[in-house]
């Protein structure tokens, strides 16, 4: 029997949850500094807002199983992955360098987590609601059809390329290698960030799950569907997040200045490997795709046009004739301020 607490939707029982729960992990942070907790209340929130949700909803139909699940699997391996990533970096997340002293920045990074803890949770939330799951409320639970597999199997593909892709970042990492080497094996050979692809592609499969009962004829009530649309926010959230935020445009174009600069400067250059950094890294990036896994024998030789395509665009590429000689100029500047600071000492 489902438990209606809020509203029938669970938009407010999610909201109060996350944001107790992130408001908890803050104070921990900012009391006792301790960093570890950031990530893993990230990840665990989304299995705990699954959870709760499938048993307040009490509609234990086979979908609302099986995307509940989905969502709680991925959130652990995340959480799990998180956690011992800040571990093994001596406890320190280097996202908090310039929020360590500042609480309301620091704050404003748990505000925004927030958001994307509820706003990318809102399929199974919406799914697992009575408003979709109870036929007297207008819901209903359609047969598992196409739909439901094609999802599944988004799910898997999308799981299994950023499990995959973490762990081979994280053993190639762990196993410290020279300054002027960058990832280029297993799927990182065939994209230049395959687990943010993996984490679109999975949302976007939850998404086509909870989308078999929107476009099903058991729900007879038009708010109630157009409630469930509204669950798209899900992926395109999360494509926005990783395509236009907080994961290309940090990992990318700041990627290829350091392999410039390295190249460039006259304490790098008697290192034959930091010397030639720049061209090896430039050549990966010409046949290597951004986000989507592709062959690379066949990407390199793609125009502009058709790599836009594939959502490679230029404001990802360090271009050195445009941004090499500002890149150049600052590099400097930071080096006389740090021949004057330690003059000054």
């Amino acid at each position: 029997m489902a438990v209606y607490i809020f509203d029938q939707y669970y938009l407010g029982i999610t909201a109060v949850i996350t944001v107790g729960y992130q408001l908890l992990a803050f104070l921990i942070m900012l009391l006792f500094g301790d960093e570890t907790v950031n990530d893993f209340a990230g990840g665990s929130n989304f299995l705990i807002l699954a959870l709760v949700t499938l048993n307040l909803g009490g509609t234990y139909y086979t979908r609302n199983i099986i995307a509940s699940v989905l969502v709680m699997v991925w959130a652990t391996r995340l959480a799990l992955f998180l956690l011992i990533r800040v571990i093994k970096s001596s406890g320190k997340d280097t996202r908090f360098d310039d929020k360590r002293k500042q609480p309301i920045k620091m704050a404003g990074f748990f505000i925004f987590q927030i958001l994307w803890v509820w706003a990318v949770s809102l399929p199974v939330t919406l799914l697992n609601s009575p408003a979709a799951s109870v036929p007297e409320q207008g819901g209903g639970n359609p047969p598992l059809g196409t739909r439901d597999i094609i999802g599944i199997i988004m799910w898997s593909i999308g799981f299994l390329c950023e499990t995959i892709a973490d762990f081979h970042k994280f053993a190639w990492r762990f196993s410290k290698p020279p300054k002027s080497q960058f990832i280029r094996s297993g799927l990182w050979k065939f994209s230049r960030a395959p687990n943010y692809f993996g984490e679109i592609l999975l949302w976007w499969g939850i998404f086509v799950i909870v989308n078999s009962v929107t476009v099903s004829d058991v729900l007879n009530n038009d708010q109630i569907r157009i409630a469930l649309w509204f669950s798209i926010l899900s992926p395109l959230f999360t494509m926005f997040l990783l395509l236009g935020l907080s994961g290309l445009p940090l990992t990318q174009k700041p990627t290829g200045r350091k392999f410039f600069l390295m190249s460039n400067r006259s304490q790098d250059n008697e290192d034959p490997d930091c010397k030639t950094a720049w061209s090896r890294y430039k050549s990966y990036v010409e046949q290597t795709s951004v986000l989507i896994p592709f062959p690379n024998f066949i990407y390199r030789k793609f125009p502009e046009v058709l790599r836009w395509v594939f959502l490679d665009f230029p404001i990802y590429r360090f271009n050195e004739e445009k941004d090499g000689p500002k890149a150049l100029q600052e590099e400097e500047q930071k080096q006389q301020d740090n021949t004057e600071t330690r003059a000054m000492v």
